[in-house]
């Protein structure tokens, strides 16, 4: 009920504000990338990849913010990044997938252990 909603709502947003000569639209062009399969699936990568994997790690004890980062990792080795491409090519894109399943290893193995990332790095909101 809320992909639909989603894939509603952006393939909205996508029709009013995208533009055609946006980077990302170039990039989907040069790739042969479908311009609208992200807002179309209703975020698959979030729903079918992210989502789980969050709820799996909470499940086991996990601190959200820690889940939060396995997340992350997940997303970044789903996603067709076009900012990535645009900015690094193809081999930025393939080396923000192999960072993603690094930071999803290492988030494994420290699980039960302090957290894998520098205390400076944080995913909560600070104070206005």
């Amino acid at each position: 009920m809320l992909r639909p909603k989603i894939a509603e709502i952006a393939s909205g947003f996508f029709t009013r504000f995208g533009s055609p000569a946006s980077h990302g639209a170039g990039v989907r062009i040069v790739m042969g990338w479908a311009a609208s399969a992200l807002r179309l699936s209703g975020l698959a990568a979030v729903f079918e990849h992210g989502w789980p994997r969050y709820r799996e790690a909470l499940e086991a004890g996990w601190t959200p913010e820690h889940a939060a980062f396995y997340l992350m990792a997940i997303l970044m080795q789903q996603v067709e990044d076009t900012t990535a491409v645009h900015r690094c090519g193809l081999e930025g894109l393939g080396r923000l997938r192999q960072d993603g399943a690094r930071l999803q290893k290492t988030s494994k193995a420290s699980r039960r252990r302090r957290p894998c990332w520098p205390r400076s790095i944080s995913i909560t909101a600070s104070p206005a």
